[in-house]
């Protein structure tokens, strides 16, 4: 079983997805597993997903048809096997330590928020 499992909702995400999962797969914190769940995708994007879940034994691939994000996120939860969840949508990007961090914060608690920053051209805002 692993420690975390990690929810990405997927729809129309072809430009951003493989930055996304990529920044998942490169955690320092490696008990994890990745839930991708395509919500109906008409690009790329089950494409894209598909290459990464042959290539990584800790990526889960399912396939649904469009139901929204709180749905498939709700359906995500369902899969998953890790001892906490967390969630990352298929634009967004962690930094190598966010797991590692997390876990730190979690511990002994059922909780932990954090925060995000956007970049634009490179710039923190």
């Amino acid at each position: 079983m692993p420690k975390v499992s990690v929810i990405m909702p997927i729809y129309n995400k072809e430009s951003r997805i493989k930055a996304s999962i990529e920044s998942v797969l490169k955690q320092t914190y490696r008990d994890f597993e990745l839930i991708l769940i395509n919500d109906g995708s008409t690009d790329d994007s089950e494409k894209i997903a598909m290459e990464y879940y042959k290539k990584d034994s800790r990526i889960k691939y399912y396939s649904q048809v469009n139901q929204g994000v709180s749905v498939t996120r709700n359906n995500g939860i369902d899969i998953a096997k890790g001892e906490y969840i967390s969630f990352i949508d298929a634009d967004d990007e962690w930094d190598r330590y966010f797991l590692e961090k997390i876990l730190q914060e979690v511990s002994g608690n059922n909780v932990c928020y954090c925060g995000h920053y956007y970049f634009i051209n490179g710039k923190k805002n």
